[in-house]
């Protein structure tokens, strides 16, 4: 973002005042304290964000400058994708041989960083407890959720904009 993008971020604040706070107007302080935090991203990323920020954030308080960049650099639906890969584990697990004389390499998974951060290990899960399944898929979408964190991340230091991450 740049100083040409002033007007347009300007408009984009006065929508979240509209939304959240229409009794109260934004500072010069505040709107200059955003800009500052937000101009390493491209007004474009900024203004689909402000949209998803309405239409998903619950509690009626002004958002900080951290719930726009989550907006812009999380996956819409992280929930969701959790969830689906809980149960594309679950079927990997019926179809994969998991002992070392089947030759499969599950390390090559792409659901096996989640699996190691929440179970330990692919052998592990196959053994956990069926009447702990609603903690253990709990256990499971939050370790997915932080590994797909971390991935969004590592593609923002690598250069990545917001709009490539998807």
């Amino acid at each position: 973002m740049t100083n040409k993008d002033t007007q347009k971020f300007r408009e984009l604040m006065a929508t979240l005042q509209e939304v959240f706070t229409p009794e109260k107007p934004i500072s010069k302080a505040k709107m200059e304290i955003y800009f500052q935090t937000l101009e390493g991203y491209q007004i474009e990323d900024i203004s689909i964000a402000v949209s998803k920020v309405v239409r998903t954030k619950e509690y009626p308080t002004f958002p900080l400058p951290v719930d726009i960049i989550k907006a812009m650099t999380e996956p819409e639906d992280i929930e969701g994708k959790a969830l689906e890969a809980w149960n594309q584990a679950n079927k990997a697990l019926s179809y994969m041989c998991i002992n070392e004389r089947c030759g499969d390499d599950v390390s090559r998974h792409p659901l096996t960083e989640a699996i190691v951060s929440a179970f330990g290990s692919w052998e592990k899960m196959a053994f956990l407890d069926p009447f702990n399944d609603r903690f253990d898929r709990q256990r499971f979408i939050d370790c997915f959720k932080s590994t797909e964190k971390k991935e969004i991340e590592r593609k923002l230091l690598d250069g990545n904009k917001p709009r490539q991450l998807t």
